[in-house]
């Protein structure tokens, strides 16, 4: 029983959001949670999953993951090429606040960064990239 209560507070967290019906495309972070509450599901003994509840949870998971990995994957993909080209434009990491609260934004480790630099980098990087057809 504490297993069933422990997923049912699992599933509320990643699916049920006012946003989405519940075991609706939730993004990217809502398809690795139901992926990670289904692989919880496939390796719990027999006996803990014989619940009425927890079985039929089971397929529902597993029904909600395969309709959507074509989608996770591409968007899996974006997210990749979204920060590699972050990273190539050079964002600060992060961000510090100094005194008076003022933040301070300048990375002091690419002070020799020059616009062709950064083109140079982008152009490598979009070499790289290819689309898929599809």
């Amino acid at each position: 029983m504490a297993i069933e209560s422990q997923i049912r507070a699992a599933i509320r967290d990643c699916v049920n959001r006012t946003s989405r019906k519940p075991f609706r495309w939730g993004g990217l972070s809502g398809y690795q949670q139901l992926e990670t509450i289904g692989q919880i599901l496939r390796s719990l003994p027999c006996r803990e999953i014989d619940t009425d509840y927890l079985s039929l949870l089971s397929v529902w998971i597993d029904q909600a993951l395969s309709n959507n990995l074509s989608v996770a994957l591409d968007l899996e993909q974006a997210n990749l090429w979204l920060r590699r080209i972050a990273d190539c434009l050079h964002y600060p990491k992060y961000s510090h606040p100094i005194k008076d609260n003022v933040t301070n934004t300048i990375d002091t480790t690419n002070l020799s960064l020059t616009s062709l630099k950064v083109r140079c980098e982008m152009e490598e990087l979009l070499q790289q990239f290819v689309p898929d057809p599809k």
